[in-house]
């Protein structure tokens, strides 16, 4: 989730900050005096286990912290702590997005960004969920709660078992994602028994930054009732590439220490998901209400150094979005 009231507030700063016709100190002081009390949780790393080594993610190669699931016990105290978007609210939010941001029909990364992601808790972090052995059950206690569940998984680790039974769960959003046609072909008809099923459950089909490999998807998938869309590449410092952005989620200003939190498997609060080694820590679930991290010193200098550009190095020199000093 994030911060849809938030968002609202802050849309026109946003945009005069851009045009350089207020300062960073300017829009920071207005980005706390909009700043809400209670937390929004953007995601939950339900576990940091994963079989795979994707050229694009800095786990393979840089992530040194220990390898965690976390516990149902856990996972249902920070769950205890969220509320659902209520009617009234979604629909305001739906409104401003309607009339603000010029969406069109093929424009289908932003429109997932806008429409999509507000009202949902993502499970997944520097971990492929499908290894969490209690991811069913984590999911299952959301939608206990009236609180909508997405992940993004490899293909390669997709099987009709554990799609039915996430399905089943009550997962909202189930993606699966990979930079290459490769795995697909290898899981086709895996993917296409579940579509089938005709659950309450959207899949959404992507690939990274390929439109070779992206119109075969499409091809291939052909017919079946999914959302499919080319991602932009994320970790764009990774490998020192310098692609252009298209979605609004790059282009604009990071707002994530103002907007909502992540928490990782052990249980850590960071302020964004692309803290993969744990480096920003704000404090600690298991010890501290979700409130309390949220208006802590910790957080408080942090925002700070965002305008100052003190930060982490993480935020400077391991990001691809600018920073609010910028």
């Amino acid at each position: 989730m994030i911060d849809i009231k938030f968002y609202q507030n802050i849309y026109n700063i946003k945009k005069l900050l851009q045009e350089e016709k207020i300062t960073s100190k300017d829009a920071f002081d207005c980005f706390t005096t909009a700043r809400r009390k209670e937390p929004v949780i953007f995601n939950i790393e339900t576990t940091n286990l994963c079989n795979m080594q994707c050229a694009m993610c800095p786990r393979t190669t840089q992530m040194t912290r220990p390898i965690e699931t976390m516990s149902l016990e856990t996972f249902k105290k920070i769950i205890d702590q969220v509320k659902p978007w209520s009617h009234m609210e979604w629909k305001k939010w739906l409104d401003f997005v309607k009339r603000n941001y010029i969406i069109s029909p093929d424009d289908k990364e932003n429109y997932f960004f806008l429409y999509i992601i507000p009202q949902v808790i993502n499970l997944h972090g520097y971990g492929e969920p499908l290894l969490d052995k209690t991811i069913y059950e984590k999911v299952a206690y959301m939608t206990k709660n009236n609180l909508q569940s997405y992940f993004s998984s490899n293909p390669y680790n997709v099987t009709v078992e554990k799609g039915k039974k996430l399905m089943d769960a009550g997962l909202a959003y189930f993606k699966l994602s990979s930079d290459s046609i490769k795995l697909f072909e290898k899981t086709e008809d895996i993917i296409k028994k579940l579509i089938s099923m005709q659950s309450r459950t959207t899949f959404i089909l992507d690939i990274v930054d390929n439109l070779k490999d992206y119109a075969k998807l499409e091809e291939m998938f052909k017919g079946y009732n999914t959302y499919m869309y080319n991602k932009s590449k994320d970790n764009q410092w990774y490998d020192k590439a310098e692609l252009e952005q298209s979605s609004i989620h790059w282009l604009e200003p990071c707002q994530f220490p103002w907007s909502s939190m992540s928490i990782m498997s052990n249980g850590s609060v960071v302020p964004c998901t692309q803290d993969f080694n744990n480096e920003m820590v704000m404090g600690n679930v298991n010890k501290q209400a979700l409130k309390d991290i949220w208006k802590n010193v910790h957080y408080h200098k942090f925002r700070k150094n965002m305008l100052k550009q003190q930060t982490p190095c993480k935020c400077i020199d391991r990001c691809d979005m600018k920073l609010i000093g910028d």
